[in-house]
């Protein structure tokens, strides 16, 4: 498996590199993409930004917004959020494989991590991981968080949506409570 890791925090830039890769990974290919981002919402394909997070808070803080190719929920990135995206033949993938090798990881480093409902990883019955997919011709991409030092009172505030009257087909997050894994 090839993986690359990038010091930019630009997180278009870097969502712009998940894609390459999906489109350039090839038979037979894996690659590891790890990357970090400065202060940004990251929607889902589907989302609306309105019914998922604050624009007002974000543009007072400073925080961008994007969207990534995947489904999944709004989530926060910033210094303290490890992503990580598993980019591989389609016929290769499955997704109990990518989350024991993030789950053993983990272990490695001292943190009991278990699945918490088909997409996320808790660790102390708290969410510490939210993972997407995207299948694109013969390809995967299995993107993913890690909150590691996350600043948890602004994410708390750009996450919280204040257009709830908005009525939307738009795929609505499930917000969990979260936790560092620092702590």
């Amino acid at each position: 498996m090839l993986v690359v890791r990038t010091e930019n925090l630009d997180p278009w830039r870097n969502l712009a590199l998940e894609e390459l890769c999906l489109d350039r990974v090839g038979q037979g290919g894996r690659i590891l993409f790890l990357w970090q981002s400065s202060d940004t919402v990251v929607i889902g394909k589907n989302q609306n930004p309105w019914l998922e997070c604050s624009l007002t808070a974000m543009e007072k803080d400073g925080v961008k917004l994007a969207r990534r190719l995947s489904g999944g929920g709004a989530v926060f990135h910033d210094e303290g959020n490890l992503n990580f995206a598993f980019l591989m033949p389609r016929r290769e993938y499955k997704d109990k494989t990518v989350f024991s090798i993030v789950i053993k990881a983990l272990k490695q480093l001292g943190i009991q991590a278990d699945m918490m409902g088909k997409s996320s990883l808790s660790g102390n019955g708290r969410k510490v991981s939210g993972n997407a997919f995207c299948y694109r011709r013969e390809n995967v991409l299995h993107p993913g968080t890690l909150l590691i030092s996350t600043d948890m009172e602004k994410m708390s505030r750009c996450l919280a949506a204040s257009h709830r009257h908005i009525r939307s087909r738009a795929i609505s997050a499930h917000p969990a409570p979260v936790a560092n894994l620092r702590q």
